[in-house]
């Protein structure tokens, strides 16, 4: 099968056999349409350090269809769509699993290939009224209902600090909630003229040294900063200003995958103007410049011919 391979540190193109399934409890996925995140870039530049496997397949965003299942998996048939939470433990609601979970395109092979296999406890229906396109953007929805776990408060003011495509698809999350005392700041801008106290929590979404010290700057006494940029680069906080005003940090992983599900088959949630091209995986490259030049929209890579035919279903 095609796959875009990770070997000695080198990114590229190849025919690898197809994967098949190593336990009882597998699944086997034809890989329909993957999803391109900043951490796929960051494991093929060498920014994130990869398993020391030789080889290994990039990409984790997926959605697909069943092809075949271990003899323990019951509740699914061949032909069913499906998509995929990313990590593998025993739970990945519980925090201590994190610690130890193999993440799919970073730990063991992903889904930037015709095929994907994974434990049936990662694998998740797609309700009928959910498109490939939207099922293989599930992750990152999964991801920012967890601020949802942050102990925020419909009656609360708050901001999310940064103005990109997490932060749009936060805000939509929080709306279908229920809040409505949201404001949306774009991190990059300095000329923003916001009064000290004025938040009582806020999202950030683009952490560097300076962001920060705005955010400490703009929270109210005994308020939360809740972090979700998954930022690589270390950032500095000054202790003594969090202190003082009892700041409180919240940093949060992921909500419930299955609620992520529903809330997108709810009708509740339009993220299809965040959804944007399909690149054939052959074009994997133009697709990650394209990705890191502009992160307004979701790019995604596929395998199959009939690009137009992904997008329609």
């Amino acid at each position: 099968m095609k796959a875009l391979l990770k070997e000695n540190h080198q990114v590229s193109i190849q025919d690898i056999e197809k994967p098949v399934l190593k336990s009882a409890d597998d699944v086997l996925i034809k890989v329909v349409l993957s999803g391109i995140c900043r951490t796929d870039i960051y494991v093929a530049e060498d920014i994130i350090k990869t398993t020391d496997r030789r080889k290994l397949v990039l990409g984790h965003e997926f959605s697909g269809i069943v092809e075949a299942c271990g003899a323990n998996v019951t509740d699914l048939n061949i032909g069913d769509r499906v998509c995929v939470f990313p990590f593998i433990c025993p739970d990945y609601a519980q925090k201590e699993d994190f610690l130890n979970a193999q993440m799919l395109g970073l730990h063991t092979d992903g889904s930037f290939a015709d095929y994907a296999v994974t434990p049936r406890k990662t694998v998740f229906k797609l309700p009928d009224n959910v498109s490939f396109k939207l099922g293989a953007y599930m992750e990152p929805i999964c991801a920012s209902m967890a601020v949802l776990n942050a102990d925020i408060t419909l009656d609360q003011k708050g901001m999310i600090f940064g103005d990109n495509r997490i932060s749009k698809l936060t805000l939509r999350i929080l709306e279908a909630k229920g809040f409505n005392n949201i404001d949306v700041i774009d991190a990059q801008t300095d000329d923003v003229k916001i009064a000290e106290n004025t938040y009582d929590f806020i999202i950030e979404t683009q952490a560097t040294t300076q962001t920060f010290a705005k955010m400490v700057h703009w929270i109210n006494l005994g308020g939360t900063i809740i972090l979700k940029s998954r930022q690589h680069i270390p950032v500095e906080i000054s202790v003594n200003d969090l202190v003082q005003k009892s700041i409180t940090l919240k940093a949060v992983s992921y909500g419930d995958f299955q609620d992520a599900i529903n809330l997108a088959a709810s009708g509740k949630l339009d993220v299809d103007d965040l959804l944007g091209t399909v690149y054939p995986l052959d074009a994997y490259e133009s697709a990650f410049k394209e990705s890191q030049a502009a992160e307004a929209k979701k790019l995604f890579l596929t395998t199959l011919q009939d690009i137009q035919a992904i997008e329609d279903r």
